[in-house]
């Protein structure tokens, strides 16, 4: 199953207040994780509020509890390996083991020029940058003193200390879609690859010239993980898409076709499908307007908690039984709630559980966070095809349901009926 998560664009606008409703916002919903790039401007003027990376994930490791979160990427040019590695593990360690540290060689022209950074030509700057990775992945992994001689960075004796809390730090994850440098320096270092605006056919390629590579370097497959950062256009209805595409001049098609995804709900929902048959693990959607928390709400409703779709039979393998124990479980309220966290009687429908399992009651109690309906915990009972429902034969199950009750009464939850 793809994971969904946000990105957003540091550079665009990011200040405090924004960060701060985007975060609360992106944990409630249950999205995965959070992630914002790393730049000082956009490529081109006006240039616009651009909170710092670092103090930034500061903030949200001790403010959040349970997203992912990270950037997509930090450039090599900004900052020296062994500083970014002493405060990536202090942040990671700070945050329970939530962050990855994602590094990139830099591309933008700009902001090199405008704050004193050598970028270097496309050849010495990924010279650089596989240094780069070097000298961080040898400080996180090492619990030994390190000494590195290379032309751009030199070490004798250094290490990070305190030792990070996970073993060999946090996950670095590696950007870009390069078929040459950039999978060739995964292979040798990364746990994780990302790539960046890839239709599933892109991704596909890139996916299998990885595992080459990997197994050239002696390592597995499964040894990195697999993500991709997209846009989004988002409409609650055909309408709302026709006005989001209007100003960029081009269709959804032709959107779609340059590696982003867009639609309604079930449109998007049936393309993370392709990107996860082409191997993609975890998706981040780029959210552009940081103030539409409302149309966030709404992505989550509709993605995160997708209808189960039509092809999906009882008791016939398809693709959508993958993991084939976490299913979706639409309940409509029949009485109100009674306070904060009341319980409700529900009724269920559309039950996708397992192909012998049948839901005959349940109880859900309402999650709130600042009056939004977040999330329900749910308490069902099932009682399998082959038992005698007379004798009262049944399994008694509770599973914690992250959710979002888009209107009074309905909603759609997760269920892990092999908990």
């Amino acid at each position: 199953m793809i994971e969904v998560g946000i990105m957003i664009e540091g550079q665009d606008g990011l200040n405090w207040p924004r960060w701060q409703r985007l975060a609360r916002a992106v944990e409630d919903l249950g999205f995965v994780g959070l992630w914002r790039s790393d730049h000082y401007t956009n490529a081109n003027p006006p240039d616009k509020d651009s909170l710092e990376l670092w103090v930034s994930l500061t903030w949200l490791a001790s403010h959040t509890t349970r997203i992912q979160f990270g950037q997509l990427v930090s450039p090599a040019g900004f900052r020296h390996p062994t500083m970014l590695a002493r405060m990536a593990a202090a942040v990671a360690d700070l945050s329970g083991g939530r962050l990855t540290l994602g590094l990139g060689a830099g591309w933008q022209v700009r902001e090199h020029t405008n704050y004193g950074l050598d970028l270097l030509e496309i050849g010495p700057r990924f010279d650089r940058f596989e240094e780069y990775v070097a000298v961080v992945t040898r400080l996180l992994r090492s619990d030994t003193p390190v000494t590195f001689e290379g032309y751009y960075y030199r070490l004798h004796d250094a290490i990070v200390l305190p030792r990070p809390q996970r073993p060999g730090g946090p996950p670095v994850l590696i950007g870009g879609n390069g078929m040459r440098r950039t999978l060739s320096i995964v292979a040798k270092y990364a746990d994780a690859w990302n790539g960046v605006f890839l239709t599933p056919e892109a991704f596909a390629q890139r996916n299998t010239r990885l595992d080459a590579l990997l197994e050239a370097e002696g390592r597995k497959p499964a040894d990195v993980h697999r993500s991709l950062m997209t846009g989004v256009l988002f409409g609650r209805d055909d309408a709302e898409v026709a006005a989001k595409l209007a100003p960029r001049g081009r269709t959804l098609d032709e959107y779609c076709a340059a590696g982003g995804v867009g639609g309604t709900a079930n449109a998007i929902v049936e393309q993370l499908g392709h990107l996860a048959e082409a191997g993609v693990q975890r998706v981040m959607l780029q959210w552009i307007d940081m103030d539409d928390i409302d149309g966030l709400a709404a992505l989550a409703a509709g993605v995160l908690v997708p209808n189960r779709p039509s092809s999906c039979t009882t008791g016939k393998k398809t693709g959508c039984e993958k993991p084939f124990w976490f299913r979706l479980v639409r309940v409509r309220a029949a009485m109100k709630t009674n306070g904060r966290g009341a319980p409700i009687r529900v009724f269920v429908q559309n039950s996708w559980l397992s192909p012998r399992d049948h839901v005959h009651h349940a109880y859900v109690r309402v999650i709130r966070h600042r009056r939004r309906v977040v999330g329900i915990v749910a308490h069902h009972r099932t009682v399998d095809d082959d038992d005698d429902v007379r004798e009262g034969v049944a399994h008694r199950r509770q599973h914690v349901a992250h959710g979002h009750l888009g209107v009074p009464g309905e909603g759609v939850m997760f269920v892990d009926s092999n908990h």
